[in-house]
């Protein structure tokens, strides 16, 4: 019964992260990140604008979190994987992201306690704080 409630809740987390991407993929690069202007945003760094950052965010960030979410719908072996990937990968980017820009917002703290909050969740789904969660993960062979 733990484990349930440990995969629900990544399963939870993993369906705001994939909404989140998407919605940071289309603001940056479809929309053209109005009110945000690149140069006063970003300090240096190898990209000229938000569009390869917005692919990145859509593709690796958003491609890890749903590889995430399926695992954990399905009940698949590797769930706890790639939800650790995710998270660690959302943790990852929000650090970088941080580097880059010249200031922080209310938004890299949420999506920092995401990624962290995922990482723990999958540690309780491994069992590491039970046992007895890491049998919601995977389906009895028959």
């Amino acid at each position: 019964m733990v484990g349930i409630m440990w995969r629900w809740t990544l399963i939870g987390i993993s369906i705001f992260n994939v909404v989140s991407c998407i919605l940071g993929f289309y603001y940056l690069v479809i929309a053209g990140a109005p009110g945000m202007p690149f140069d006063e945003v970003m300090r240096p760094s190898i990209f000229t604008s938000f569009v390869i950052p917005g692919w990145i965010l859509l593709v690796v960030v958003g491609g890890t979190q749903l590889a995430a979410l399926i695992t954990l719908w399905k009940r698949r072996a590797s769930a706890a994987f790639w939800s650790g990937v995710a998270g660690f990968g959302m943790v990852i980017w929000i650090y970088v992201e941080v580097v880059l820009m010249t200031g922080t917002g209310i938004l890299h703290h949420i999506y920092l306690a995401a990624g962290l909050a995922q990482l723990g969740f999958t540690l309780a789904l491994l069992g590491i704080f039970d046992r007895r969660a890491a049998a919601a993960v995977e389906r009895p062979d028959r």
